[in-house]
């Protein structure tokens, strides 16, 4: 399963998809949203990471055009 969203900004666009369904852990289902950032240049590539960083994201690792969010879903039951 995979389902995603794409957001545009001036000189590219960033997708955000989420490869694996939600899981229920220590009482609390969580999931796992990644963001691919695609730019045209280094300015927007500087625009889009921004906007990534703002809303929470973390670089993932080496992979400097990827980043992830972990989100809670339902807190109880």
């Amino acid at each position: 399963m995979e389902n995603t969203m794409k957001e545009d900004f001036v000189g590219g666009y960033i997708e955000y998809f989420i490869p694996q369904l939600p899981k229920y852990e220590y009482g609390e289902w969580k999931v796992k949203v990644y963001a691919k950032l695609v730019f045209s240049n280094d300015a927007t590539k500087k625009v889009g990471k921004k906007a990534l960083l703002n809303k929470g994201f973390t670089t993932n690792g080496a992979k400097s055009n990827e980043f992830y969010k972990n989100f809670k879903i339902l807190e109880k039951l």
